[in-house]
């Protein structure tokens, strides 16, 4: 009996490990012994459990949860569901950032958040990263510095701006410190992370448009590398403007805002202007115009002086 029920438990498993599905209740035991020799613990979804209070419950954070198990947002289990339950560590990965590479890009490639890729590598505002610069990708289990983080359980009523605002923390870094998408829905009896209270650094909590460079009062001359951190309303779209000594726009280019939708990331872009021989004052300014009607809801700018 026992040569056909070895196999037997091992397609079953197998099943439950990729496609999510349950154990018949005799075949648990073997599966669970299998799955721990491999460095696992087999985890029956029950009735009104979520990702995050599963992580909170075996102490590992829901973003290891979500790899072992290779779940897409919104990151839905349900009940009867078989998760693996990472019980080590697994040995670190590196990446060597390439040109062109984000931080939310490299995120998305390995399947982590931002927010905990930003974590482990002590990345702080405007998490500028560079060509050749090697980053290790976050796993999963691993305690982060400092004092343990904030968990709040959703309530009926509650959304991600009202528990920000409960927190004093961006609702945004919220949904990122715990791998929340759009539309960004809540469960009643879902277990979040606050960010901020375990050595998480928070994003850009100040103005939502900075400009980082050009510097105040710099001499700049076309085009000009205009770079800088903050969210956009409209498809992640701002747009810049170089402006003249007489407020005129001179130069004009959208620049795409790095990172997820309605989160806040960098923004960077060459941009051209044209201008009589000689050097004058002007101003470049950043803006985030509404898409319902034009208006502007942010700006930022800085006085510079422009040359020819």
């Amino acid at each position: 009996m026992r040569r056909w029920l070895a196999p037997l438990v091992g397609v079953l498993l197998a099943l439950a490990l990729v496609g999510g599905v349950a154990l018949p209740v005799g075949a648990q035991g073997e599966a669970q012994t299998a799955a721990q020799a491999q460095g696992w613990t087999l985890h029956t979804v029950q009735p009104g459990e979520t990702v995050s209070g599963i992580a909170l419950h075996y102490g590992v954070t829901a973003s290891a949860i979500i790899n072992a198990n290779g779940l897409r947002p919104p990151y839905t289990i349900y009940v009867g569901q078989t998760l693996r339950i990472p019980r080590t560590a697994p040995t670190p990965t590196y990446y060597t950032v390439k040109r062109g590479d984000t931080v939310n890009s490299i995120a998305r490639q390995f399947g982590v958040t931002a927010q905990a890729l930003i974590a482990t590598n002590g990345l702080r505002p405007p998490y500028t990263i560079y060509p050749g610069q090697t980053l290790q990708i976050p796993g999963g289990g691993q305690p982060g510095p400092g004092p343990g983080p904030r968990y709040h359980v959703v309530r009926p009523g509650d959304t991600l701006i009202r528990i920000g605002q409960q927190y004093g923390v961006p609702w945004g870094d919220i949904a990122v410190a715990n791998g929340l998408s759009y539309p960004f829905i809540l469960y009643v009896g879902q277990v979040l992370t606050i960010p901020g209270g375990g050595g998480v650094p928070t994003p850009t909590p100040g103005p939502r448009i900075t400009i980082l460079s050009p510097a105040a009062d710099a001499t700049v001359t076309s085009p000009v590398r205009v770079s800088g951190w903050g969210r956009a309303a409209f498809e992640q779209t701002l747009v810049i403007r170089i402006l003249d000594a007489g407020g005129r726009v001179v130069g004009q280019q959208p620049v795409i805002v790095q990172s997820e939708i309605g989160q806040p990331g960098p923004f960077s872009a060459d941009v051209p202007f044209t201008i009589p021989i000689g050097t004058q004052n002007g101003r470049i300014e950043v803006v985030d115009y509404s898409p319902r009607d034009g208006s502007v809801l942010a700006s930022a700018s800085v006085n510079v002086r422009l040359r020819r």
